[in-house]
């Protein structure tokens, strides 16, 4: 896929460039660049992606997203966020496969897994083909495909799992999303049919600053497109 096309839907706030390389791959660990590679640059916890951007390069990569001008030998597209450009990349990457499926997300700190569970299996009933994905994996019916080790998992596993999904003939997709993955935008550019809340109880505050970061994170879902 050609840069111009992979970033045609996304904000950026600096030109790109005459060149237009081909995209073989997605990347934002620069540890798995290959050539071909578009490398983001997300800015983490320890490490800041933008300190690897010149090792990416020298490793293959064709483009680089970043949050800020970097003076590199390939195209650099600077976007507001690249936590929020990468989710959005990794599903156009698999051909916007969200758009072959009705999204329900379930978020609050206990009892996701089962309700997952519950609306599965309502919708089994009614007929319809059913992916799950949460804290006990992905799912294809009663098939476990994968365990990708996070209740919503990073952006490019879960753009991979939905893409498997739709190409199974799934019409509907019940995900665990998790105040963490709302926070870091793994969820980005998709759209939701349904959404549901269990609870809120003091965990995760290892994470979130006080109870009333955590509640408005979790309030995200429900202000995400497509829901009413």
């Amino acid at each position: 896929m050609r840069l111009s096309r992979l970033i045609q839907e996304i904000e950026t706030i600096a030109p790109v460039g005459a060149v237009d390389p081909e995209i073989r791959t997605l990347v934002h660990d620069s540890r798995k660049v290959v050539a071909g590679s578009a490398f983001v640059c997300v800015a983490g916890g320890k490490f800041d992606g933008h300190l690897f951007a010149q090792r990416a390069v020298e490793m293959g990569a064709a483009a680089v997203i970043a949050e800020r001008p970097l003076e590199l030998p390939v195209p650099v597209v600077v976007v507001p966020s690249t936590r929020r450009a990468l989710a959005r990349l990794a599903l156009r990457m698999q051909g916007d496969p969200q758009e072959r499926l009705r999204m329900v997300g379930i978020t609050g700190t206990n009892g996701k897994t089962t309700v997952s569970f519950l609306v599965r299996a309502i919708l089994r009933e009614a007929g319809e083909r059913v992916g799950m994905l949460g804290t006990v994996g992905s799912w294809v019916d009663d098939e476990r495909i994968d365990d990708l080790g996070l209740t919503t998992p990073d952006p490019l596993d879960l753009a991979a799992s939905l893409r498997r999904m739709a190409d199974a003939g799934c019409t509907t997709v019940v995900m665990e999303v998790s105040s963490h993955a709302l926070d870091q935008e793994r969820v980005a550019g998709l759209t939701y049919a349904a959404a549901a809340f269990t609870n809120l109880s003091r965990d995760h505050l290892d994470y979130h600053p006080d109870m009333a970061h955590y509640g408005a994170t979790k309030a995200r879902l429900f202000a995400m497109p497509g829901l009413r």
